[in-house]
């Protein structure tokens, strides 16, 4: 699999004219720090960044922690930030570490645009929503939370080159057509991510099916994949949105397969079935 919300990231800010670079490091169970630091260091020695993004979850906590006091201990004018579902819903076990500067909260990709462009003009850090930060005086400043972004037409398409090698290895295209969930599973970070954000009604959202088949076919310029996988966790909530896509997936795709993610009630509803079936899904 590729990190689909790197290379959201990733696109936005190039798209913004921001020079970006994208290491990826393999954790195992037990292992520490320790065995990455060769590669961290000559990386960060090559590239010279002014920011280092952390991506977060539970497991990868103490890992992201101990490659932060490394990076500060190598280059300690290099600022650090974390962001993703871990640092978003708790964003002070984060920010209480001293090799941890900024937390992104919810959705990155305007405020990390907006935290660079502060950091290049030393504009305040007080108006940048979605950022927590730390003043003068070591103490962590929480700015107002940032809204969704609404249309994800307006979002440049996947960055693939932050994830060409693995990309290259894969036999399918990993897809999403858009964000968000209205169910309330309790094991899923999905209803915490929502809870975040000021306008909750738009949490679920989609791109429209013209944006999906152009990015597709894009893709098909580069890379070659006999399938395409749908990563969105409820890909056909939306009937008319369905309905609309499968017309212009037939059209456009009449021979490549897709695999789409579904809600077990929505088996049984059989105008979906059918859309599915006959524009080219061959998995649920």
């Amino acid at each position: 699999a590729i990190q689909i919300q790197i290379s959201a990231l990733t696109a936005y800010l190039r798209h913004h004219g921001i020079s970006v670079d994208y290491q990826e490091l393999h954790i195992f169970t037990g292992e520490s720090f320790n065995k990455h630091k060769k590669d961290v260091r000559k990386r960060v020695e090559a590239y010279k960044p002014d920011l280092v993004g952390f991506s977060t979850y539970d497991m990868n906590y103490q890992f992201n922690i101990s490659c932060a006091e490394f990076i500060k201990s190598i280059a300690p004018h290099i600022k650090t930030i974390a962001g993703g579902h871990s640092a978003s819903v708790a964003p002070d076990y984060y920010m209480e570490n001293d090799c941890i500067d900024f937390v992104s909260k919810g959705e990155g990709e305007e405020t990390v645009v907006e935290l660079l462009q502060a950091m290049e003009t030393g504009r305040s850090l007080a108006g940048i929503k979605g950022l927590y930060w730390k003043n003068e005086n070591q103490e962590v400043v929480a700015n107002e939370s940032r809204p969704l972004i609404v249309n994800l037409d307006q979002l440049p398409f996947l960055d693939r080159s932050t994830v060409h090698e693995q990309q290259l290895k894969m036999d399918y295209l990993p897809m999403v057509v858009g964000r968000g969930c209205p169910y309330k599973c309790a094991y899923c970070a999905n209803e915490s991510m929502k809870d975040l954000a000021p306008n909750q009604a738009d949490f679920t959202r989609w791109r429209s099916p013209e944006s999906a088949i152009e990015e597709i076919k894009e893709c098909q310029k580069t890379y070659d994949f006999k399938t395409v996988y749908f990563y969105d966790d409820v890909f056909c909530l939306k009937l008319d949105w369905l309905k609309k896509f499968s017309e212009l997936y037939k059209a456009n795709f009449p021979d490549l397969p897709y695999r789409c993610l579904l809600r077990p009630e929505m088996a049984n509803d059989e105008r979906r079935i059918k859309l599915l079936a006959e524009s080219g899904c061959y998995m649920i």
